[in-house]
């Protein structure tokens, strides 16, 4: 578990073959739980990674 605390923005680099909708249903949660982040998405290209999510 992080402590978003401090965080400003979250950017999720995702594969190419991930499914929108469960993209949307990651983005809506962290929105959710934490309104005051900024939600970046970005199509990383990683090769064996679903995701990989930065904090900053």
């Amino acid at each position: 578990k992080l402590d978003l605390g401090e965080a400003e923005v979250i950017t999720i680099y995702y594969r190419g073959d991930a499914e929108r909708f469960e993209l949307d249903q990651v983005i809506l949660s962290i929105r959710e739980q934490h309104p005051q982040l900024q939600v970046e998405l970005v199509r990383g290209g990683q090769p064996h990674y679903h995701y990989i999510v930065s904090v900053e």
